[in-house]
């Protein structure tokens, strides 16, 4: 037997659920993650131990310059000429001015030792005859030197042998002259010299040639400051090149190199970092990014950023040239 009911009235029990499927939009979040780059991290630690490398050797080679006896230069010996009448094939003229004391005069054989900037040094003995000494008391005496190592400017030591009267003199100026290159400079010495010999003295007191021409031609000139400017900028020859890399009086150390290029480096990471600009923190669907190709960098790009980098890198060599080292020179 079957039992059908039929319901006509709308209840709570007779109610049914009809589950509907909700729609979700789900969005590909592509955020970029910036690891750590070993390779430059390996790059920069290399050079920091370099650099710290150079810097412990130059302090190490400074201590030893400074420490080396003055006697271990090589001697030349000259001596007074009866008339001091000038020797034309001689390139430095040598102009030593005397006290006026009681005894500032010698009849002892004096030195002179010279220094040049490069560490390059020379020693010159001047011997007299005892019995018509020239270095007397208020003398002017003229001395021609060969040149030698001798570059202005230069540093000067005196010394003087235990061979005659009176071991010691008085000194009050010495002017140095190089006939090749018409520079001059002036030692105001202002002392007395006794046995052994004084330290190394300077004087700013130097002037620049009227006639001074370069050494090089203009355009070997203009190839070494350009394969200069190229290793510079490769950090080949700031810390690791010569001495002298310029064709002027003035030089930079190894130091005021070296500082030079940190600048250029400096100025060329931030350049590109606000080329760049930051990283974009919103989202970035995936097919967009395929699409722009954001990740890849044009060559154009490379090329500008190269050509905006140089020019930074010379306008601060020229800052570093023309301001600074001219306000050294007229300094000194």
């Amino acid at each position: 037997m079957f039992v059908k009911c039929t319901c006509d009235i709308l209840g709570p029990l007779a109610s049914r659920i009809f589950p509907v499927v909700a729609e979700r939009y789900i969005t590909v979040m592509v955020l970029p993650i910036l690891e750590t780059n070993w390779y430059m991290f390996t790059m920069f630690l290399m050079l920091f131990v370099l650099l710290m490398a150079v810097l412990l050797s130059y302090i190490g080679r400074m201590a030893a310059h400074q420490h080396r006896h003055v006697q271990e230069c090589r001697h030349k010996s000259v001596r007074f000429k009866e008339d001091m009448t000038f020797d034309s094939e001689k390139d430095l003229l040598v102009l030593v001015r005397t006290g006026g004391q009681e005894f500032a005069g010698t009849t002892s054989n004096i030195k002179f030792y010279f220094k040049s900037r490069v560490g390059k040094q020379s020693s010159y003995i001047i011997s007299q005859d005892p019995a018509r000494p020239r270095l007397v008391r208020n003398s002017i005496n003229k001395i021609t030197l060969p040149a030698g190592t001798v570059k202005i400017p230069t540093r000067l030591a005196f010394g003087i042998e235990r061979n005659g009267r009176y071991p010691r003199w008085y000194c009050r100026t010495v002017t140095i002259i190089d006939l090749n290159s018409d520079m001059e400079q002036l030692f105001i010495v202002e002392r007395w010299i006794e046995d052994g010999h004084t330290p190394f003295i300077r004087s700013p007191y130097f002037t620049r040639s009227a006639n001074e021409r370069p050494v090089l031609s203009w355009t070997r000139r203009f190839r070494n400051s350009f394969e200069q400017r190229f290793l510079n900028w490769f950090l080949v020859s700031p810390m690791t090149g010569p001495w002298l890399s310029r064709n002027t009086l003035y030089t930079m150390t190894r130091f005021e190199r070296s500082c030079v290029w940190i600048c250029n480096v400096s100025l060329t990471i931030l350049l590109v970092s606000l080329y760049f600009g930051p990283s974009p923190f919103e989202a970035v669907p995936e097919e967009v990014l395929k699409e722009e190709k954001r990740t890849t960098v044009k060559i154009h790009e490379v090329v500008a950023l190269g050509v905006y980098s140089g020019v930074i890198g010379i306008c601060v060599l020229l800052f570093f040239e023309f301001v600074i080292m001219r306000l050294l020179w007229r300094r000194h």
